[in-house]
């Protein structure tokens, strides 16, 4: 038999969750269903707290995976040309770390190729399966799921038994979630972008759940409770979407909203906004000379001090990379100059260990009606690149008022 399936703290921690899961299951679905809700937001703690390091993500993925589905195994397998890699491992695929197999014929190269979560209930008769290679190692059953990032497939999550007919829905839902959690994860990892894909997947994901759930728990008289913690989970995954995970400020997402926003709000006030943008200088060859755990510091450190100086209601992100940014609403040229110039102080004074770190600024303000959020982003830009011209370790105003502050 074959099933086609669309898609749709610390260990101590989550042991300790699955065993409070476990506490509160009654026997019947709605049971599971809540246990295996609390266990993939325990996993997704897990991945946040492992952070930026690829190989201790995907070996947490495998350890998870066959933990929550009760495999006898689990793989991580990456795209590598017209090969599959195994890069990690838990169970009885703990040994295979590093095999490489032919992507063209395997469930695991037809589930790269077409993006479905694909499920093998008897690998001696399916024909989309290495029979040999299933043979050889006593695989009866799998489960294989999409690992995507940025609307590309790049890897797939396995997990199979030597047992036929092992898995069923439950098992596949448990690691359509995981699956996503660790795609968004690693994706971060190489791009240090905000995880749109995972969140617009988790966010189903958990919506499909939480309909369910619903429906149980009229039955159950237990509705109120199971919304509870749902719009908790909900309101992790939207401060999440929100968030640079490196330095804890906002990120790019949240910016760009927040401008538009503040600029419609400023033109019904008739008020200015200001934007300042800011680039630490010469971060490249800090990151040469000192390596990239000094410069992630050097990150949060400058964040520290940008996030320290500015105003209560003024917003503060991570603009991509080693740049950063402010929305400064009611703020005119001068004040947001003014401004701008102590966040350079404060970063110039920072509690530097390796060696001294700077920061350049461009100032860009304007007035209802004048220009969009987009150009006033592109003025404050170009006032940056004139700070960096200039020498670095200044605020420069954008060109129509002249104006420059800094050493």
């Amino acid at each position: 038999m074959r099933s086609n399936l669309p898609i749709g703290q610390g260990r101590g921690e989550f042991k300790l969750m699955e065993r409070e899961a476990g506490a509160s299951e009654t026997g019947s679905e709605l049971g599971d269903d809540i246990a295996t809700l609390s266990r993939i937001l325990a996993v997704q703690t897990e991945i946040g707290k492992v952070g930026l390091d690829i190989d201790e993500v995907m070996a947490l993925a495998a350890e998870r995976s066959q933990m929550l589905t009760k495999a006898n195994g689990a793989i991580v397998e990456l795209a590598d040309g017209e090969e599959l890699v195994y890069r990690a491992g838990s169970g009885a695929a703990a040994g295979h770390v590093g095999t490489r197999i032919s992507a063209a014929a395997c469930l695991s190269g037809l589930c790269l190729r077409t993006g479905e979560v694909l499920r093998s209930d008897e690998t001696r008769t399916d024909p989309r399966v290495n029979q040999e290679l299933c043979r050889q190692v006593g695989l009866r059953s799998m489960i294989v799921v999409p690992l995507v990032y940025g609307g590309r497939t790049f890897g797939i999550l396995k997990v199979f038994s030597p047992r036929p007919r092992r898995f069923g829905d439950r098992e596949v839902r448990t690691l359509q979630l995981l699956a996503g959690l660790v795609g968004a994860a690693m994706g971060h990892a190489a791009e240090h972008q905000a995880r749109l894909v995972l969140l617009d997947e988790r966010t189903r994901a958990v919506e499909a759940l939480r309909r369910s759930e619903e429906r149980l728990t009229q039955q159950l008289g237990l509705t109120r409770q199971l919304n509870r913690r749902l719009e908790r989970a909900n309101t992790q995954l939207a401060e999440i979407a929100r968030t640079d995970v490196l330095t804890g400020l906002r990120n790019r997402r949240h910016f760009d909203e927040a401008l538009d926003g503040g600029c419609s709000l400023m033109a019904r006030r008739g008020e200015p906004v200001s934007v300042v943008l800011v680039d630490v200088d010469e971060f490249k060859r800090h990151n040469d000379t000192h390596g990239h755990q000094a410069g992630d510091e050097a990150l949060r450190t400058v964040a520290a001090a940008l996030q320290g100086c500015a105003r209560r209601h003024d917003t503060v992100a991570r603009f991509g990379g080693e740049e950063f940014a402010l929305i400064l609403l009611g703020a005119d040229e001068s004040a947001a100059a003014t401004l701008a110039e102590r966040l350079r102080l404060a970063v110039e004074a920072g509690p530097w260990t390796e060696s001294p770190v700077t920061a350049s600024f461009g100032v860009a303000t304007a007035w209802p009606g004048c220009i969009t959020p987009l150009e006033l982003v592109k003025k404050a830009d170009e006032a940056l690149y004139l700070s960096k011209r200039r020498g670095r370790n200044r605020v420069t105003c954008h060109e129509h008022s002249g104006s420059e502050i800094g050493v």
